[in-house]
């Protein structure tokens, strides 16, 4: 495996998809110049936080045709504007933030949510801290 630049998996990737926080180094990750920097035809997913993407410069994007299509599951307003340009933008899929839902993962998340309050109750470090532990 190698470890790639972002502009290089940009440039590379036929199937962009983005799992990471919001935090200041993110907010507006994805806008018109990392788009277009994006392999012609590829497919965008996001499934992380809504501040991660500049929509109205997605639904340039996929209108314009340079990337083939596109699925998210968070937007900036949730439920999603009706002026939103997301709305007449081609080829996407828009899910209301649940697109992570099933029975069983359902069942996953009440069993790992129990499992780690008992590790705190414990006084036992998280299996999965996402800030940094003391």
């Amino acid at each position: 495996m190698e470890l790639l630049s972002f502009d290089e998996v940009l440039a590379q990737a036929d199937v962009l998809s983005l799992h990471c926080d919001l935090n200041a180094d993110t907010l507006g990750l994805m806008n018109a110049h990392t788009f277009a920097k994006m392999k012609p035809g590829a497919w965008f997913i996001n499934v992380a936080r809504d501040g991660l993407v500049k929509e109205p410069d997605l639904a340039q994007a996929l209108n314009s045709g340079h990337l083939r299509g596109a699925g998210i599951d968070v937007t900036c307003h949730e439920p999603l504007e009706d002026t939103s340009p997301l709305r007449k933008a081609r080829n996407i899929v828009i899910t209301p933030h649940i697109a992570w839902y099933s029975v069983q993962a359902a069942h996953d998340l009440k069993r790992k949510c129990a499992e780690e309050t008992v590790r705190a109750i414990k006084g036992e470090k998280p299996r999965c801290p996402v800030n940094k532990l003391a």
